[in-house]
């Protein structure tokens, strides 16, 4: 059985008319009585965004953090952050195509070799109806 708890706070402003930015953050704590295996989180997220008639430029800063709370054979410490740039078009009434980069850096203590790159590209496609 597992009992996750969290909480969350955040806003969104819009200091100028061509300007959006939003934060949130998040933080929480997850159990479970089959393995024993007790942790914290939180992670956090900064936005900011430039619309621009059908075009959208948007830059974001995420991190996080995973603390081990029962020191258990599941070593549960983890942590990351992460930069994404990115680009949406919208055209039509319901369509939109975007990019993104993502410059990712995350890391489980548990393990004993080096971690994988986590950096990568996304394209998406949008249909509205």
């Amino acid at each position: 059985m597992w009992e996750t708890r969290f909480g969350t706070i955040g806003a969104r402003l819009h200091p100028l008319a061509y300007l959006e930015f939003a934060v949130q953050y998040l933080v929480g704590e997850t159990h479970t009585h089959i393995d024993n295996w007790d942790s914290t989180f939180h992670a956090f997220y900064a936005l900011l965004s430039i619309p621009y008639r059908n075009h959208r430029f948007s830059v974001r800063y995420d991190v996080f953090r995973v603390h081990d709370q029962d020191g258990g054979p599941r070593f549960s410490r983890d942590r990351g952050d992460a930069l994404t740039l990115a680009y949406f078009f919208s055209f039509g009434l319901r369509y939109r195509v975007g990019v993104e980069y993502i410059f990712a850096h995350s890391h489980h203590l548990a393990l004993s070799r080096s971690d994988p790159a986590d950096d990568g590209w996304q394209v998406s496609y949008r249909f509205r109806y």
